[in-house]
């Protein structure tokens, strides 16, 4: 007679031993219930209740059914450890504080997240087997590379769709564009679309050398889509360290492979790769993968050869040629180093360098290329008007800073950081330290963009958001803060595993992660499986529409607009000519331009000043309209 397999430990049932399961339930789906009432999806506030009842019910009916089915468990002990999955959703008892307090919706909102996330990994939790290693995966290899890929095919694709249906603005991507245009035609960094100041001649007004190594690259392809192409194609090699450092600290492939998926679904990753809808190149944006592979060389410089900490070193190198803010995580970077890792010359050089790098950049650099002070400073009027008195300012006055910093947007933004993770990273405090000076200008500007997690200001956090997630998640699995460095034979081989008795804590832990990361996305990030994408008027997918149209509209003004002549053109139609030698962005200079190119339907389009320049262009007698049709007007001067 055949035996019949022992039955499984249920892990979640043993947990709750003087507590029936069943209030769990009930106490989930009155919460539940109580959220529904809350915020208004449903009026009645008994049918909100019963609604939230029945739901968990049936939840719970079929969750124990999948669990009987998967694991042959007695059915008593089935629907108890299947009950006690469900105490993460008490968490929606404190809905009704959304009605006290309004600031409290970014927390029930990051709360409702982890929330499910927990009762997620749980539930796998549940069903795992703990006596049964993880399999080794032939092709674990090519999971990465996979993801990769995956990432590059629709980001770039988005890109370049938008940027071909005339939806990226000139400033930043098409300036950029401009100013290596210009540099590689001997005018360095020079661009005219930037109003003079002073009388001069404006020159791009941020310290960002990175551009010119990029520059024998885009001499082969020059334009926007190489821009596009090379930033999101660096911001997934990033995975590349990124896996490697969550190898080496977690000793387990699918728990670094579950990071990797985190990185490339994490919204800040991908707003900074395309934020808000408008730009979609920023050389700031490039030092994240540079700094994840200094911290990946950085962790690995203990105790093997001195050419990982010169690899630590060349790549902090070349995050800092990617912008003047990336100088301040330049010296928290070396401050962590000469005290985490007591390697005090090394520490304090770098610590050095990024104080000196940020002064001489904002005090030396941009003035010279601007004429004036840096132009960020407006945004930190209440504390000073110089980049030293902004910060004696606010430690002169830590009321006032706090009181900047203490808002509920600004709870909320830094809660949208850390959720996708979820929270993982408090766990590991100090590599997140590291991101305190990024996170401290941006929670002390007033200028709204920089505390969203929608524009590109938190690019510098982001490695040090995961790193220490990843010393995190190496807490909770048992393998130490940073893990057990491998020898290069195993990391290459990636099939390292955590010890055995984590083998059924790995699965939950990594469905923990990933759910966390996905929910985060389907809520706020920009590809086609998010919310924002189908319904934002922001960053939907209406900027995407009508990229073949035009195109062919582009190209017929291009044809019509001599490239060595002047031209003035508003916002987004005004990136597809950056290449001309003397470009104005409207409405500066549009009277003494050959050429006036206007979208009439744009975003961000100063209304008075067209309807003046239209109305002075049509009736002026040294005009002529070339072009009027597909909401575009192309003016210019009779010969």
């Amino acid at each position: 007679m055949r035996r019949r397999p022992p039955k499984p430990d249920i892990v979640a049932g043993e947990t709750v031993t003087s507590i029936n399961p069943l209030i769990f339930v009930l106490g989930a789906g009155l919460s539940v219930g109580l959220f529904l009432w809350t915020i208004g999806w449903i009026g009645s506030g008994l049918l909100a209740l019963a609604s939230g009842l029945a739901g968990a019910l049936l939840v719970w009916l079929v969750g124990t059914l999948w669990l009987l089915m998967s694991t042959r468990a007695d059915a008593v002990e089935g629907l108890s450890a299947e009950a006690c999955t469900f105490w993460p959703f008490l968490w929606y008892l404190t809905s009704p504080l959304l009605l006290v307090w309004p600031w409290f919706s970014g927390l029930f909102g990051a709360g409702q997240i982890v929330a499910f996330g927990l009762f997620v990994s749980l539930n796998v939790l549940l069903r795992a087997r703990p006596s049964d290693a993880p399999p080794r995966s032939p092709t674990a290899s090519l999971d990465v590379p996979l993801l990769i890929v995956l990432y590059v095919a629709v980001m770039a694709c988005l890109g370049l769709l938008q940027y071909r249906a005339v939806n990226v603005c000139y400033s930043d991507t098409g300036l950029i564009d401009e100013v290596m245009w210009n540099t590689l035609h001997g005018r360095w960094w020079h661009t005219n679309s930037l109003p003079a100041v002073a009388g001069r001649v404006a020159n791009y007004d941020h310290v960002a050398p990175i551009l010119l190594l990029l520059l024998p690259f885009y001499a082969l392809w020059p334009g926007v889509p190489f821009l596009i192409l090379t930033q999101t194609l660096l911001l997934a090699l990033g995975a590349v360290p990124l896996y490697r450092l969550a190898l080496d600290a977690l000793r387990n492939h699918r728990a670094a492979l579950a990071l990797v998926a985190a990185y490339l679904l994490y919204t800040p990753l991908q707003t900074a790769n395309s934020d808000g809808g408008y730009n979609l190149f920023r050389p700031v944006v490039l030092a994240i993968p540079f700094l994840l592979g200094a911290l990946y060389f950085l962790e690995r410089s203990d105790g093997v050869p001195k050419r990982n900490r010169v690899w630590f070193v060349a790549f902090t190198l070349l995050a800092l040629m990617c912008g003047e803010e990336i100088a301040v995580v330049v010296a928290a970077l070396g401050v962590y180093v000469f005290l985490a890792k007591r390697w005090r010359v090394l520490g304090a050089t770098l610590a050095l360098l990024g104080v000196t790098w940020v002064l001489v950049s904002l005090y030396v650099i941009i003035p010279c290329l601007r004429g004036s002070a840096p132009l960020f400073l407006g945004s930190y009027e209440h504390l000073g008007s110089t980049p030293l008195g902004v910060a004696g300012g606010a430690l002169a006055h830590p009321d006032r800073a706090l009181a900047t910093i203490l808002t509920a947007p600004k709870v909320e933004y830094v809660l949208q950081l850390l959720v996708p993770l979820g929270f993982l990273s408090l766990l590991a405090p100090s590599a997140l330290l590291i991101a305190l000076p990024t996170l401290a200008y941006n929670l002390l500007s007033s200028k709204e963009a920089q505390f969203s997690v929608l524009f590109y200001y938190s690019a510098p956090a982001i490695p040090f958001v995961f790193a220490s997630a990843i010393y995190g998640l190496a807490k909770v699995m048992g393998t130490g803060e940073t893990g057990t460095r491998m020898n290069a034979d195993d990391a290459d081989n990636a099939r390292m595993t955590a010890p055995t008795s984590h083998f059924a804590l790995i699965p939950a832990l990594c469905a923990f992660v990933l759910t966390c990361s996905v929910v985060s996305h389907v809520f706020f990030a920009k590809s086609p499986i998010s919310v924002f994408f189908w319904r934002s008027p922001r960053y939907g997918y209406h900027l995407y529409q009508g990229a073949g149209e035009k195109m062919a509209v582009v190209a017929k003004l291009k044809a019509l607009v001599p490239q060595d002549a002047s031209l003035c053109a508003t916002q987004f139609i005004g990136a597809h000519f950056a290449h001309q030698r003397d470009f104005h962005l409207f409405p500066d200079r549009w009277r003494d331009a050959d050429y006036v190119l206007l979208g009439l339907s744009e975003r961000w389009l100063p209304k008075e000043a067209v309807s003046e320049c239209l109305d002075s262009l049509e009736a002026s007698d040294h005009h002529v309209v070339l072009f009027k049709e597909s909401g575009f007007a192309l003016f210019g001067k009779k010969r």
